[in-house]
């Protein structure tokens, strides 16, 4: 699925790789001309940064769950099954997505996004009971 930017300018693109721009509004602003609202952008990336950073400590305290540093709006973790907890996850109703597969370096990962404040407290409660 693609995001699409529009008024002069509509650009396609996978919405990770738009996200990972989006927090940086500065590179946002050199992308997209007449760029009218930037403040908007920069508000929204300091509230992605600050989730960013309370979901890594939360998911870091987990037992069992190695996260990797991340400057983007996702975080790549490392746990004893990927293909059990990318199951048990959906079944509550949470996606995250499993890399375990992709390359030998990332077996057992899954990238998880950051959310909302809200979406983020469902993501952790479904992981803590998966990880029991």
């Amino acid at each position: 699925m693609a995001m699409h930017f529009e008024g002069r300018l509509a650009i396609a693109a996978p919405r990770d790789r738009v996200w990972a721009f989006i927090v940086d509004p500065q590179a946002v602003s050199k992308c997209l001309p007449d760029v009218q609202r930037l403040e908007v952008l920069e508000e929204q990336a300091a509230r992605i940064r600050a989730e960013r950073a309370l979901l890594g400590r939360a998911l870091a305290a987990l037992t069992g769950v190695t996260v990797y540093p991340s400057e983007a709006n996702f975080f790549l973790v490392r746990v004893s099954d990927a293909a059990r907890c990318d199951e048990a996850l959906r079944r509550q109703g949470v996606l995250v997505r499993s890399l375990h597969g992709a390359h030998p370096l990332l077996a057992n990962c899954l990238r998880v996004t950051v959310g909302t404040p809200e979406e983020n407290r469902i993501l952790l409660t479904a992981f803590r009971e998966v990880l029991r």
